[in-house]
């Protein structure tokens, strides 16, 4: 019994699924645990930061330009043994809460949070307080990812499945046009 044919609706539907669990998830994972790259340039009087945050390893999804760069800080909050919610608390159950860091880069004018690790932060904050003070520094440009396992591991697998969708539908996008192309190429399934 041949099979029967998809109708538009069910391609829709199918479709559908396979953008929010092929495009959508993946891109919201990578967005919370992003590779962010930070270019600082050196222009005649000030020091100019622009920061790039990339979702699915290199699609940039957003970019702040901060033009007088005065300051960088860096901010830890190192880890803790505790309870991490009410519920937890009454029940008695401690948890290992994870260290947390990030970078503020700040401007005369303006402000930018990048997120990066407890044991990076530190350092690349100071890496930009050294471009700061010295006149003659070429650009630099940086790299804070939210740890190389999730940022890499976890952003690569995501991206990895992103670009398994896009090849598959590049794909049959292109064998439907090629059916349309050739009306009278039946398919090897009706056989």
């Amino acid at each position: 019994m041949p099979d029967p044919k998809s109708t538009f609706t069910s391609i829709i539907i199918t479709q559908a699924i396979a953008i929010f669990g092929f495009l959508v998830v993946p891109a919201a994972v990578t967005f919370v645990a992003p590779r962010t790259t930070i270019e600082l340039q050196r222009r005649e009087d000030h020091v100019s930061a622009t920061i790039t945050k990339h979702i699915l390893l290199v699609v940039p999804i957003r970019k702040f330009t901060i033009e007088s760069v005065v300051e960088a800080e860096s901010h830890v909050v190192a880890a803790k043994y505790g309870y991490s919610t009410n519920s937890d608390r009454l029940r008695g159950r401690k948890v290992e809460q994870a260290a947390d860091g990030s970078i503020w880069i700040v401007g005369r004018d303006s402000k930018c949070q990048v997120q990066s690790t407890s044991t990076e932060a530190s350092g690349q904050a100071d890496q930009i307080k050294a471009f700061l003070d010295d006149p003659d520094a070429e650009p630099v440009v940086m790299t804070a990812t939210a740890g190389w396992a999730l940022t890499y591991l976890l952003g690569g697998a995501m991206t990895g499945l992103s670009a398994l969708y896009c090849v598959g539908a590049t794909l049959g996008a292109g064998r439907w046009l090629l059916n349309l192309m050739l009306p009278g190429r039946e398919s090897s399934s009706s056989e």
